[in-house]
């Protein structure tokens, strides 16, 4: 299909000696015919354009002159002449390479050095042009068609993602409803217990460890239920600085800087923060485990960044700039929003690892370290609850970056009291 034979036409013979006007009358009363070959027996001589012939007539040499003389005073004997199994695009080429006093407005088309057909200049250059506009059509459609597979693919592994969360949220939430009532024993029994037993009774040591074992294992509890969006949550209008103020002064970071020397924690909060609408617990854990999880994965020295920012997201929809988005959502609706990032500079996630961070019991750690592999669960949860969208940036080797929006719900230039409170303390 790519051969010039394929875009040829059938070739109208003339010989020498026939006289210009009988080849005048053929042009005249065949007028898609725009030139014929000169030919002697099999062999080709030459090539006769009808516009070259009247060119001729008319101006070069008048009609009376050579109307009557043989046509092969008239013809082209230097035509173009090439093989009907060349491409389509070689013989355009050899065209444009043609002598500039040249003009091969037909070319000739042999096989097996007989006459096979003709074709004009102009018809090769419209296939081309339009085989180009088909070739880039069919780039068009196939890389259209790619985006819609990949989209595709993306929105049904982003839905498989959901379902299996939602599933599995809903086995944790019945399995913690139901220990919920069995460690009620196992931390309010020891208490009544040991209230009657003597202050020097070898018993009260052992039921305290009882007891405290339950209340981890409460905690937990509580875990998956957070996890699974069936604990039950108290929401208040918030300013999330005070929640970062709160965390920071908590004994939770106090025991994390103790176990992490080496690593700095600094914050960076927008003083003109919107207020959200959430539960200070929930949020204060979401901290504390994003925290957390970024001094774990640093080895030896590093740094942790906790952010706030107002963000205004004007598009309908805001598409997070990275693949690794909350399952289920993979992007943002327009509105006023409040932003919170835990950034650190440790090794990365994988992107094997990056696909099951928010999987309930998934965890990475060494076997010497503590986790039960809930916390991004539970900020999975959490971010869920309150309406919110979390992405995650990493790279192996440059570090991680999690980001969360929260819906905002009015602006604010207010201190939450608890702030003033903790930056007295900390001025002491």
């Amino acid at each position: 299909m790519n051969r010039i034979s394929y875009i040829s036409k059938k070739a109208y013979t003339v010989l020498q000696d026939d006289p210009v006007s009988s080849v005048k009358e053929f042009f005249d009363k065949n007028k898609p015919v725009n030139a014929v070959v000169v030919v002697q027996g099999s062999k080709i001589l030459g090539l006769v354009m009808n516009i070259h012939m009247n060119f001729c007539l008319s101006q070069r040499y008048g009609f009376s002159l050579f109307i009557n003389k043989p046509v092969c005073a008239i013809m082209d004997k230097s035509p173009m002449i090439v093989c009907h199994d060349e491409s389509i695009e070689d013989v355009a080429s050899k065209a444009m390479k043609r002598e500039s006093n040249r003009i091969y407005d037909h070319i000739i088309v042999v096989k097996n050095g007989h006459l096979n057909g003709i074709v004009s200049v102009k018809t090769i250059l419209n296939f081309l042009v339009k085989s180009q506009r088909e070739r880039t059509n069919i780039l068009e459609r196939y890389a259209t068609m790619l985006e819609r597979e990949d989209t595709d693919k993306k929105k049904a592994i982003q839905g498989l993602k959901a379902s299996k969360m939602e599933a599995i949220g809903r086995l944790a939430g019945g399995v913690a409803h139901d220990l919920n009532n069995i460690l009620s024993g196992i931390i309010n029994y020891p208490e009544l217990m040991m209230m009657e037993l003597p202050e020097n009774s070898n018993l009260i040591k052992p039921l305290k460890i009882i007891q405290a074992s339950g209340e981890r294992a409460a905690a937990v509890v509580q875990d998956l239920l957070t996890f699974s969006r069936r604990g039950r949550v108290n929401k208040d209008m918030l300013n999330l600085n005070s929640i970062v103020w709160q965390c920071i002064y908590s004994p939770e970071f106090f025991r994390l800087k103790l176990e992490f020397p080496l690593i700095r924690i600094k914050n960076e909060l927008e003083p003109q923060l919107m207020v959200i609408e959430g539960s200070c617990t929930h949020l204060n854990k979401l901290i504390v485990n994003l925290v957390n999880n970024s001094a774990e994965a640093i080895e030896g020295p590093g740094k942790i960044i906790i952010k706030t920012f107002n963000q205004c997201f004007d598009n309908r929809y805001h598409k997070l700039s990275h693949l690794n988005s909350l399952p289920g959502d993979d992007s943002v609706r327009q509105g006023e929003y409040v932003g919170l990032s835990v950034s650190d500079n440790g090794p990365g996630i994988s992107k094997d690892d990056m696909d099951k961070i928010f999987e309930p019991f998934y965890t990475n750690k060494k076997i010497d370290r503590d986790g039960q592999g809930l916390g991004m669960a539970v900020v999975w949860g959490t971010v869920k609850e309150l309406g919110g969208y979390i992405d995650v940036s990493s790279k192996p080797g440059n570090g991680t970056v999690v980001t969360i929006f929260f819906p905002a719900k009015k602006r604010t230039l207010e201190l939450v009291p608890n702030v003033c409170l903790l930056e007295n303390r900390k001025s002491q």
